[in-house]
């Protein structure tokens, strides 16, 4: 069974995967001796990351996503002065 960061809990299906597509039935309705053939995984509660972090990595995003915006931008008068010499093939 895997318990995720909200307390939800997900079984395994027959093939031994963690089912995300529904719930798994509470600790208590579930038989002593289930067929679970790993019985637990540790569950990842993430850290909370400190407010200076989150505004670094939007701050980088930011950043980069405008220098691609610029970078397209810059692409445009190449793309019309390669145009005027464009021909297309006649028959």
């Amino acid at each position: 069974m895997l318990v995720c960061g909200n307390g939800h809990r997900f079984a395994r299906n027959a093939a031994g995967l963690v089912d995300f597509t529904g719930l798994a039935a509470e600790p208590a309705a579930v038989a002593e001796g289930s067929p679970d053939p790993i019985s637990e995984i540790p569950s990842f509660t993430p850290a909370a990351r400190s407010r200076w972090v989150r505004y670094l990595r939007r701050g980088a995003l930011l950043g980069l996503s405008l220098f691609y915006a610029g970078l397209l931008l810059a692409l445009i008068p190449l793309a019309f002065a390669v145009g005027l010499f464009h021909q297309p093939l006649r028959r």
